[in-house]
């Protein structure tokens, strides 16, 4: 027997999407790009691509009861995505925008994470993760 019409030189799962894309129509290929840009580590999808956790760990070494806070904001970041700023206060009510920046409250308003967020990208950029105290003396707004 030879090869179905759909199977292609990329076996089965190929054709699969072929047929997918070419019964769904243009939604169906957003979809399939959707996709493409997702992010498999260690067997576990991820969706949002932050950058970098090295700075979220070495605030928790400095400040340890921040370390579950932080750890349960960067899994969520990670296996979600967000189109836009309104999506992501459906996840983090107390999140706040301040141009450019995306600042969130980590750890019952103890901590501030400050980020900025290419949303098309999917790139989340940490920038810095303060006290209230330090958040408080605005010094994080000029630093560039």
């Amino acid at each position: 027997m030879g090869r179905s019409r759909h199977s292609g030189r990329y076996g089965r799962h190929q054709s699969s999407l072929w047929r997918h894309t070419a019964a769904g129509g243009f939604n169906a290929r957003l979809n399939y790009a959707h996709r493409l840009d997702q992010v498999y580590q260690g067997g576990i999808l991820f969706k949002m691509h932050v950058i970098a956790k090295p700075a979220l760990v070495e605030f928790w070494k400095k400040h340890p009861d921040a370390e579950g806070p932080l750890e349960a904001w960067y899994r969520i970041m990670r296996r979600k995505v967000f189109a836009d700023f309104n999506a992501l206060r459906d996840t983090f009510g107390s999140a706040d925008y301040v141009d450019p920046f995306t600042v969130f409250n980590i750890g019952g308003n103890k901590y501030r994470l400050i980020a900025v967020i290419h949303y098309n990208r999917r790139k989340v950029y940490i920038r810095q993760v303060l006290t209230h105290a330090e958040y408080d003396r605005d010094k994080w707004k000029r630093r560039n």
